[in-house]
């Protein structure tokens, strides 16, 4: 089922950007996902062949524009976000997913005083 609309998503390697995809394709739209250098895509595997990848940063204003302008998308949906979390050591910051032994993260650390309640 093709319906001829378009779809950009943001985001689109997570976990909801990800379902959004499938929906999608799944109504007969096209889809635009645009990722940050580095996400990982196993989640779209199946998908691969019915989408569209750009990676991309969202702060590129140019980028989306010249996006919007080549893929002319009907719908933009933006679950892109930095993930942050605080550790149980209070002096550390952590971007990203919580810690597992099989994707290490980086963890940086703030000098005592410098934290926000």
């Amino acid at each position: 089922m093709n319906n001829g609309k378009r779809a950009i998503i943001a985001g689109i390697a997570g976990q909801d950007g990800s379902y959004l995809a499938e929906l999608l394709i799944e109504k007969g739209y096209k889809v635009l996902g645009f990722l940050k250098k580095g996400d990982d895509t196993s989640v779209l595997s199946h998908l691969m062949k019915e989408i569209v990848l750009e990676e991309t940063e969202l702060v590129r204003k140019e980028d989306i524009i010249r996006w919007a302008r080549i893929f002319s998308p009907d719908e933009i949906y933006n679950f892109a976000a930095l993930s942050l979390t605080i550790a149980a050591n209070p002096g550390s910051i952590r971007h990203g997913p919580p810690r597992s032994s099989a994707t290490p993260r980086t963890t940086i650390s703030s000098p005592p005083g410098n934290r926000t309640a």
